[in-house]
């Protein structure tokens, strides 16, 4: 019966991962902001701050969207897939791992 309920219990608890904003020497980068964007009427729609483990995911309605970091002290150097993401579902995570570098002030 134990094995049987932790058994359901997995089945149900579908664990959702998180996207990681990473610095260019792959070290997670905290209290970056990460939008998305509707493609359509070029509005932003959601964003969230990333955690102290870099970590940050949306769950946005279905559409077409695209990923953009909202801080001006980081150059957006590579996204996990494309900046582009489609949501086909009613709702869906988005989640990509975001390379990021320092703008350097003057």
């Amino acid at each position: 019966l134990l094995s049987f309920l932790f058994m359901i219990r997995k089945v149900f608890t579908k664990r959702v991962k998180y996207g990681v904003v990473r610095d260019i020497d792959s070290n997670p980068v905290e209290g970056v902001v990460v939008g998305l964007r509707d493609m359509e009427f070029e509005k932003l729609i959601l964003k969230r701050v990333t955690d102290s483990h870099g970590r940050y995911r949306i769950l946005a309605p279905r559409g077409r969207y695209r990923i953009e970091v909202l801080e001006t002290g980081y150059k957006v150097e590579s996204i996990e897939g494309d900046s582009e993401v489609v949501i086909e579902k009613r709702e869906d995570w988005v989640k990509r791992d975001i390379t990021v570098s320092k703008i350097e002030r003057e």
